[in-house]
């Protein structure tokens, strides 16, 4: 479930962003995609895989496209916090959920679906951890709370930036949830 961004300071802000949540969620299709390759052919497991490869590489353009280059600026230029290394997570992430692109025929492919599903969830974990230690988040939130100063506020009009952030990123997802 999808909660609210709040634009309180960080030391206020009780609950998760809208942002993570997202990294929840995902980690939870994984898990039933895992599943459903278990059981085998499928069409929930075409549906699934088909809802994770939209959803996720969208949700990955956005925070290439909006947080990074702000995260950029503050980011640790060595070690685990620097942008490459939030890039390179997402290279690994493509190219996990595109050896997962077919569905499993027999026992010994499903056995390789449920690995590579393993991988990929344990992979977004340590993603989610990773942004959430070196301050993608407050990123995310300030980005929110600018938009949200920039629209009006009065149930006449939203800004149209903010329309289109919501739907790119939480558009695409909640289709299948």
């Amino acid at each position: 479930m999808l909660t609210p961004v709040s634009c309180y300071p960080p030391f206020m802000d009780l609950l998760p962003t809208a942002w993570r949540a997202r990294h929840d969620d995902f980690a939870v299709d994984v898990r039933q995609l895992r599943r459903l390759g278990l059981e085998g052919p499928s069409d929930s497991f075409a549906e699934q895989l088909s809802a994770l490869s939209d959803a996720l590489p969208q949700h990955m353009a956005y925070e290439e496209e909006q947080l990074l280059p702000r995260y950029a600026a503050t980011a640790p230029p060595e070690g685990p916090g620097r942008v490459d290394s939030v890039r390179r997570d997402h290279r690994l992430i493509r190219d996990h959920l595109a050896a997962l692109s077919l569905a499993p025929q027999t026992a010994a492919e499903a056995l390789f679906v449920a690995d590579r599903a393993a991988k990929l969830e344990h992979l977004l974990e340590h993603h989610d951890l990773r942004e959430a230690r070196f301050g993608m988040g407050r990123v995310e939130r300030e980005i929110r709370c600018a938009r949200m100063e920039d629209a009006e506020y009065g149930g006449h009009q939203l800004g149209s930036a903010g329309q289109a952030d919501a739907h790119e990123v939480f558009g695409a997802h909640a289709r299948f949830h």
